[in-house]
């Protein structure tokens, strides 16, 4: 039955990323890549990155150890939490627009519109997830899903009349500031429903410091999690011959992978607290687990058989381009999506049984073997060496952290009929 109000939420989920998803993507990004140019794009691309690499400032592993913390519990006392917390992620979002403009100084990034809406587009939405933190900590999968999709849903709204009637006036500039709006609108309608829920605040001994001493691997984990995913844009502009080009070449393929990626972790989001809730239950635990891990290498390997085969037609089609090596870009990008799944159902896994020490010191091995190998490759093949790492890595990371999952007994795959399977 609680695996059945799982999959119930996910197939929901699913529906619904199915449909907005791709609209984003493919028809408001790739209109908006095709408007300013591969050039430009690939600077607001690799700006964006910057961003996302330093946002871990944001939550100092504060979500995720929020929702592991009171998956268990319904209290009065959660509400006071979460108000102490959301004070403390304020402050935080202080020290990260500091951090990242001390670093863009010294990388020698402008100051622009462009970087400070970006700023702010990363503040809310992880202030966003941190109110989504609660919804997945009360298991209200439902009212999760309307939050994560409906700031996406009007702006692509917005976005696609502008498209279709005033396309010249789409900049990168406009193209932040209403994603900006939608998104702010609806931290606050998220942080008004929590706040009229609960009006007392009773009285506790919680410490904001003590909170951040216990969250802190959780912040380590995110950090080199996220370095690892995204720091070979930042390598590839940078070591590159010519950097925006082949960073806006990149974008081609890793717009598909980053769409995988956002599904992941929605999926992720789901998947986590459920074994936080049901930790001292290993059969419910290893049977979504490994239900998860089917249905997103089923996904996956759909989408590595269509890219092999339809891959210059993608190209052609989305980006209106006959280019073989921004097609196998395009390809080895997809080629990551087992890898991605293998990471993400694993991870939880781990995560959810507090092995942070673990998980850090694998994704730092990791993180050094891709740094040294773009560090030879990316000054001669560029992107194309840059999209074929990544895509080994996340499969060697993935399958490492099968092995030490399986070994530690936190896993254990359980044959499945064919009657389950259709």
């Amino acid at each position: 039955m609680v695996l059945r109000k799982l999959f119930h939420s996910l197939s929901l989920l699913v529906l619904v990323n199915l449909v907005l998803k791709p609209v984003w993507i493919f028809y408001i990004d790739r209109n908006v890549q095709l408007l300013v140019g591969q050039e430009l794009y690939g600077n607001y691309y690799t700006l964006l990155n910057f961003c996302l690499i330093f946002s871990i400032l944001l939550d100092a592993g504060i979500s995720t150890y929020y929702t592991a913390n009171y998956t268990l519990q319904q209290s009065q006392e959660q509400s006071h939490h979460f108000r102490s917390l959301f004070r403390l992620k304020i402050w935080l979002s202080g020290l990260y627009i500091l951090v990242v403009l001390a670093f863009a100084y010294w990388w020698q990034f402008p100051f622009s519109r462009l970087l400070f809406g970006l700023l702010l587009l990363q503040i809310i939405n992880f202030l966003l997830l941190f109110v989504r933190s609660y919804f997945v900590t009360k298991q209200w999968f439902t009212t999760d899903i309307i939050f994560s999709v409906t700031d996406k849903l009007l702006a692509t709204l917005v976005l696609g009349v502008l498209l279709i009637f005033y396309p010249q006036k789409i900049t990168l500039q406009n193209f932040i500031e209403i994603q900006i709006f939608f998104s702010g609108a609806l931290l606050l309608i998220g942080l008004g429903a929590i706040l009229w829920k609960h009006t007392t605040t009773p009285s506790t001994g919680f410490s904001n410091m003590a909170y951040l001493k216990k969250a802190f691997p959780f912040a380590c984990l995110i950090l080199v999690m996220s370095i690892l995913l995204r720091a070979d844009i930042l390598l590839l502009k940078i070591w590159s011959k010519n950097g925006a080009a082949e960073v806006g070449l990149y974008a081609y393929g890793y717009r598909i992978a980053d769409a995988f990626n956002s599904f992941g972790f929605l999926w992720a989001g789901f998947l986590f607290p459920f074994l936080c809730k049901h930790i001292k239950t290993p059969a419910i635990n290893s049977k979504a687990a490994q239900w998860s891990l089917l249905i997103l290498l089923l996904i996956s390997t759909i989408a590595i058989l269509a890219g092999y085969f339809f891959k210059n037609q993608l190209l052609f089609i989305l980006y209106h381009l006959q280019n073989e090596q921004a097609a196998m870009v395009l390809f080895y990008c997809i080629c990551a999506f087992p890898g991605y799944s293998l990471v993400l159902v694993f991870s939880s896994i781990l995560t959810a049984h507090l092995q942070m020490k673990l998980l850090i010191r694998l994704t730092l091995i990791f993180i050094l073997i891709s740094i040294t190998v773009n560090y030879f490759l990316i000054p001669l093949y560029g992107a194309l060496a840059t999209s074929l790492i990544a895509a080994i890595i996340q499969l060697a990371y993935g399958i490492t952290l099968a092995v030490f999952c399986y070994h530690k007994k936190f896993f254990q795959w359980k044959p499945i009929t064919r009657q389950q399977l259709f």
